[in-house]
């Protein structure tokens, strides 16, 4: 147990074990860096794309006999891939917390998208957050279904370039320098 808060191979090893247990509704993939120190961890997690998204929801019809599918509107799906990622961060930054004894980390989250000016599909960051463990401590655990996982990660030092309709453009992400 003492390794598990000393040694930085321990740790990474303890880590690693717990991201890949995570079971997620979408690919989702994380490389992360300890330092040597074992104080400072950089996750880096690949998101998935918006247009893995599903462009219809379905619903009963008025008499509740057949299912009626209805495609989203833009702002919807963009409402919805907003939340899921800002998610994603949050459970990576809690799984973290609670395998490891550090009191910092920084999380960058990325898409890959077609870049218009070379027509090459690129890795954009989407945002990135400086999150300090006393901050973090304060969300209520105890009510998650109350807690807008958008808003929540506000709370941190956060990198972000989002519209009111949920557009998010590329950020330049943090580096812990």
């Amino acid at each position: 147990l003492q390794r598990l808060k000393t040694d930085p191979e321990v740790m990474a090893a303890t880590l690693q074990a717990e991201l890949e247990a995570l079971d997620w509704p979408r690919e989702t993939l994380i490389d992360f860096e300890l330092d040597d120190t074992g104080q400072l961890l950089k996750l880096d997690v690949a998101l998935p794309e918006i247009e893995d998204f599903p462009q219809q929801e379905a619903r009963l019809g008025a008499r509740e006999l057949r299912l009626v599918l209805k495609k989203k509107s833009q702002s919807q799906l963009r409402q919805e891939y907003a939340r899921h990622i800002h998610g994603v961060l949050l459970r990576i930054i809690g799984t973290a917390f609670s395998t490891l004894n550090i009191q910092q980390l920084i999380i960058s989250g990325y898409s890959q998208r077609l870049n218009p000016a070379t027509g090459y599909v690129e890795d954009e960051y989407l945002l990135s957050a400086k999150v300090a463990r006393s901050t973090f401590e304060q969300i209520n655990f105890n009510n998650l279904e109350a807690v807008d996982p958008i808003l929540a990660l506000d709370r941190f030092e956060l990198t972000r370039d989002m519209s009111n309709s949920f557009i998010l453009r590329c950020i330049k992400p943090e580096s812990g320098d």
